[in-house]
């Protein structure tokens, strides 16, 4: 299955439009943005990347920090996605 179709279907099990999907030539990677969250695809190491902006309080200030889930997808011999594997607890 080719990468940008991966990408889409799993853009639409969670309820996202893949009609917003570009390829980011920089990162090499097929992206989204989803209201404050970025869906990340990258296509030579099959991660799926899914960050948002939070605002984290540091004892005296509140600062912006972007957040990011990593996940490797896991193919069979036909290429159906079979799990997510989440990188880096």
């Amino acid at each position: 299955m080719k990468q940008n179709r991966i990408f889409a279907y799993i853009l639409l099990k969670n309820n996202i439009n893949p009609k917003n999907m570009f390829f980011d030539k920089k990162r090499q990677c097929y992206c989204v943005i989803n209201g404050e969250s970025w869906w990340r695809y990258y296509i030579k190491s099959n991660i799926l990347g899914i960050s948002k902006k939070e605002m984290l309080y540091r004892g005296y200030s509140y600062e912006k920090q972007i957040l990011e889930k990593l996940f490797r997808l896991h193919f069979d011999k036909v290429n159906n996605t079979i799990k997510l594997v989440q990188l880096h607890k």
